[in-house]
């Protein structure tokens, strides 16, 4: 592992696309960041999660892990119960259709 990388970590995107562009704009300019991490949390709430895929997924400097919206959307998509209650699941449900 390189203990010398310059790293930056993102968290709890949740669909908002035009955030995550403006985030990442500012860490381009920081010449000094080697790799960006994502916790996860990438769909749910906000309205543009596609955008928000296909922006994290089209970049090599980005690596993520799942949160637990993506985690639900996922188990819907395999048929699989989200273990998200209430709004939460109807959303989870309609992001996964």
């Amino acid at each position: 592992m390189d203990t010398d990388k310059n790293i930056a970590i993102i968290t709890d995107i949740h669909g908002n696309s035009s955030a995550l562009k403006a985030m990442l704009t500012e860490l381009d300019k920081e010449k000094q960041i080697d790799h960006i991490y994502c916790l996860g949390d990438l769909i749910g709430i906000g309205h543009e999660t596609n955008s928000v895929l296909e922006l994290i997924f089209s970049r090599k400097d980005i690596s993520v892990v799942m949160g637990n919206h993506d985690k639900a959307v996922v188990n819907i998509i395999e048929g699989n119960d989200p273990a998200s209650i209430g709004e939460e699941k109807e959303h989870h449900k309609w992001i996964a259709s």
